[in-house]
This record gives C-alpha cells, structure tokens and sequence, in this order.
C-alpha cells in the first residue's frame, strides 16, 4: 500500500470514527456534561492510533510509518478542528471565528494521534519481524 493510500485510509477511518462517536456519546451519555465523554474520545483516539502504528511497525519499515502518521496526524488534527467549528457554529461564534479561537488545539490533537502511532511503529519494529 503506498503511503498516499495508507494516510487517506487511516485518516477516513479515524475521522468516521470520531464523527459516530461525537454522534452517539450525548445519546449513550446523557447526563455527561461533556468533559467524560471528551476524554474517552482523546483515550480512544490513541489507543487506535498506537495499537495500527504497532501493525504498521510490524509490517512496514519505519520511515513510511512515521510519515504516513505524521500526514495522518495532520489531516486528522485539521478534520477535528473543523469538525468542531462547524458543530459549534451559532449566533454568539461562526465557523472561522470557532476555528481561529480552537487553533491551539490543532498540536494537541496531532499529537493525540502521532505520538502514540510512532511510539506503536517503533515498538513494531523491534518485535516484528526482522527484513
């Protein structure tokens, strides 16, 4: 798989995974005021993220494993950001004003996703098997 494909895949399947589950933790989760439910998002997406970068370390050599979550980590990064301004959109705040205020988050959310896929990668690699 090239790397092109690899990243689009990862970063689909990441952000349809956030969207369902920004779509079913208010209904799952009633009485959360949002902060419970935001932390399991963050748990999950590195777990995902560090259990695939640990199968991609196994199958692949590590430098198409960092830069596929690196580009991966970006775009998904970006999509959240976006996903948020858009959902959070009202009179008082629009959509740029959202994304301007919550660009400081982009770093965080990269490295949500980053660092445990290169941590997963490197492990990978020392236990996989040897090319």
């Amino acid at each position: 798989m090239s790397v092109i494909s690899a990243v689009l895949v990862r970063a689909i399947v990441l952000g349809v995974g956030i969207g369902a589950y920004t779509w079913l933790a208010p209904r799952l989760m009633p009485d959360d005021d949002g902060l419970g439910a935001g932390l399991l998002a963050f748990a999950l997406l590195v777990v995902v993220a560090a259990i695939w970068g640990l199968v991609d370390g196994m199958r692949r050599e590590f430098d198409r494993v960092a830069l596929t979550w690196l580009v991966t980590g970006a775009l998904v990064a970006v999509g959240w950001s976006l996903g948020l301004a858009v959902n959070g959109a009202d009179s008082s705040m629009s959509t740029l004003e959202l994304m301007r205020a919550d660009v400081v988050l982009l770093p965080f959310t990269f490295g949500l996703v980053v660092v445990p896929a290169l941590v997963g990668g490197a492990i990978g690699q020392a236990f996989g098997p040897s090319r």
